[in-house]
């Protein structure tokens, strides 16, 4: 379903699915588990509450039999979802115990880890968990650019995504060299038209500038972040946001 132009009817094919299951009296195996965590999948960008409840049935089910796969991937989107949600201490504490079945399972390192651990550091981000989300930050970034090279998408999002914390972190020195070299790595693979990854590397990049008192080279960056976002997608809440950030450099201090 997901990788056909029939996504919309998932939802249908999945709750005739359950009856069936239901019809049968299967309530507690592991192939009704996997089903709940689809369904829990499927759920997770329109219905949260729904989302969880069907992610929290399968985990019960399959904490019933020996850990597995099923296990890891039911506990992996309860994670998602649940940080989604802002129940962080859930979404921690589930994404710890995926990674843990992931390296189990699917060896150390592989190709979910960056992924996985870069949830895991948002979440543990929200709770104020500084020192434990600068080590998943780091344990992200490293295992995407180990397993995937310095220009692969993974490695800037999880690069990119490192730099921004040791900025909030108020670390901007020690942010900038990760996230120029984001930019420059999106830059050479994406190009400066990319509409998704390049207007993000350049804002992020151009704030860190504007926080160390480089206002000016901050102001190209955040400039082409805008001019890139207005031309992809205008009226996007991002571009809101890049256009506040825009302000504050033009208005800050040390600005022309």
């Amino acid at each position: 379903m997901h990788s056909s132009r029939s996504v919309n009817e998932a939802e249908p094919v999945l709750v005739e699915a359950k009856s069936i299951l239901d019809a049968s009296g299967n309530y507690s195996s592991p192939i009704r588990g996997n089903l709940l965590a689809m369904m829990a999948e499927n759920y997770s960008s329109t219905n949260l509450p729904k989302s969880l409840a069907y992610a929290k049935e399968a985990i019960g089910i399959y904490r019933k039999y020996p850990s597995s796969i099923g296990l890891m991937q039911a506990l992996y989107i309860s994670g998602v979802t649940s940080s989604t949600a802002g129940q962080n201490e859930q979404a921690a504490a589930h994404l710890r115990e995926a990674i843990s079945l992931s390296k189990h399972f699917n060896g150390d390192p592989n190709l979910d880890l960056p992924r996985d651990y870069a949830y895991e550091a948002q979440a543990e981000n929200e709770l104020n968990r500084y020192s434990d989300a600068e080590e998943d930050y780091r344990a992200a970034f490293n295992y995407a650019r180990a397993l995937n090279g310095d220009q692969d998408v993974d490695t800037l999002e999880t690069e990119s995504r490192l730099g921004t914390f040791l900025v909030s972190t108020s670390r901007p020195k020690q942010a900038l060299p990760y996230l120029e070299k984001a930019k420059n790595a999106c830059l050479k693979t994406k190009g400066p038209d990319d509409p998704f990854y390049t207007p993000q590397m350049l804002l992020q990049n151009g704030m860190a500038l504007e926080t160390i008192g480089l206002p000016e080279q901050a102001l190209r960056f955040v400039s082409d972040a805008v001019e890139n976002r207005r031309k992809n997608r205008p009226g996007t809440q991002y571009l809101g946001q890049m256009l506040e950030s825009q302000a504050s450099v033009l208005i800050g201090p040390g600005a022309l």
